[in-house]
């Protein structure tokens, strides 16, 4: 546990508050460990000088999960306010602890859709989900985190601040975003952030895809693009048994015909649009014609554009841990994701052959969600044993793929932290950090 001087600690609590900077002795998640809870980034500020002033480890935390007692830690519950909405610009004004249902709400109020992370759990914080670059849903139809977040506001480690909140279309501002978001808290704070918004779909229409098989998907995938260009929103791929888990988690949906693998299509507008259908029933017939789908269900009807709107919202049951199930995540190339499923499915089935495998792969995004069950095995420490030896064959072939691991962020050749990549972080780092105050690299 870090041990802190008298004089120290008094003069951490005059920053803001005693309430503000607390020892936890003896509450669970937080046991021996130091935490601070600014109220501003002034106070973060001067937080930061102080304890960059005598060599003192500090860890942004986004939950008390992630606190550590070999550090000071600095919690963000009272920066979790929507500073600003502008309809003109499109943008919202967050400071990092405002939570995804907080800043969720008021783009609604203003009649807009804030699509940044949309499969963050609606208490994740929005600072913390931008220090991790965590593997954002909305990618292929809003953009990427990076591209959504268009200025920040920063602390670095000695306390200086950065704030382009305002004026954030220099060169200055871009260059601090790319390096701070997903940077995973080891050169300093986002405070705050401008991220831009969406306006909400007037049309939606989708078509579930009856594949015998995964060798026509990329194909569809083009053809799909082709088709639809920029009105592709979604392209959701995912199995036999994630169809058998969504049908368990909604009841309601009428069950489809049995295939070995369902491709979800979604193609929408922000202003009404009849050619949507149409779209899509051309998309179907070129589609059977050339072999790349058994057959397909439109939303042409209003039974079946239901039952598919529930389809859609339900398949979010994929992308997180379902229940008594082992979840990993990753972000891969778009054009090596169907060998990569081809990969998994063989390889796992001759080592694994008790594994129920459940996974979605969102198209264009390059998010792939893995679920695994070991429902035979009997017992949950068998079951953990064989889902540590899944995932290392995952890693593996996410690494071979070019891909990254959520989890371990160790991306496809670099993933022993060697090579001129990891030497180029490591200068990064020392330059904002030199005396490693902040999380390690």
């Amino acid at each position: 546990m870090i041990e802190l001087s008298i004089d120290l600690k008094e003069k951490m609590e005059s920053i803001a508050g005693k309430d503000a900077f607390i020892f936890y002795e003896s509450e669970g998640e937080k046991d021996g460990t130091y935490a601070f809870y600014p109220s501003s980034s002034e106070e973060l500020s001067r937080f930061s000088s102080l304890c960059y002033r005598h060599r003192v480890p500090m860890r942004p935390c986004s939950d008390e999960t992630s606190a550590r007692s070999d550090r000071v830690n600095v919690f963000f519950d009272r920066m979790d306010k929507v500073l600003s909405v502008d309809p003109v610009s499109r943008t919202i004004t967050v400071q990092a602890g405002c939570t995804f249902e907080t800043a969720r709400r008021a783009a609604d109020e203003a009649g807009f859709l804030f699509p940044l992370y949309m499969n963050a759990p609606e208490g994740a914080r929005i600072g913390g989900r931008l220090a991790t670059n965590y593997i954002n849903a909305g990618v292929f139809r809003y953009g990427t985190p990076k591209e959504l977040t268009l200025g920040t506001q920063l602390v670095l480690p000695d306390g200086t601040v950065k704030d382009t909140l305002e004026n954030y279309a220099t060169s200055e501002s871009d260059t601090m975003k790319n390096l701070f978001v997903g940077s995973h808290g080891s050169i300093g704070f986002i405070t705050a952030a401008v991220i831009r918004l969406h306006p909400k779909a007037a049309e939606v229409r989708r078509m579930l895809c009856l594949c015998d098989g995964l060798s026509g998907i990329s194909k569809l995938f083009a053809l799909s693009q082709h088709l639809g260009a920029t009105l592709l929103t979604g392209f959701d791929v995912f199995s036999k048994s994630g169809m058998e888990e969504i049908l368990k988690e909604v009841p309601s949906i009428q069950k489809p015909f049995e295939a070995s693998w369902y491709v979800l299509i979604e193609f929408s507008s922000t202003v009404a649009n009849d050619r949507l259908g149409s779209f899509l029933e051309e998309l179907k017939k070129e589609a059977v014609q050339k072999g790349l789908i058994r057959d397909a269900v439109t939303s042409k009807y209003a039974e079946d554009a239901e039952n598919l709107a529930r389809m859609e919202r339900s398949v979010q049951c994929l992308a997180r841990c379902a229940d008594g199930a082992y979840f990993k995540e990753a972000v891969l190339p778009v054009s090596k994701t169907v060998d990569f499923l081809e990969r998994l499915g063989v390889q796992a089935a001759y080592a694994f052959p008790k594994a129920s495998l459940m996974p979605l792969a969102r198209m264009g995004e390059g998010a792939l969600f893995l679920n695994v069950r070991f429902s035979e095995l009997g017992n949950d420490e068998a079951a953990l044993t064989e889902s540590e030896k899944m995932f290392k064959l995952f890693d593996t072939l996410v690494c071979q793929a070019g891909g990254m691991c959520a989890v371990s962020q160790k991306a496809g050749g670099s993933a022993d932290g060697k090579g001129e990549i990891a030497d180029m972080i490591r200068a990064l780092k020392a330059s904002f950090d030199p005396y490693n105050l902040m999380n390690p690299t």
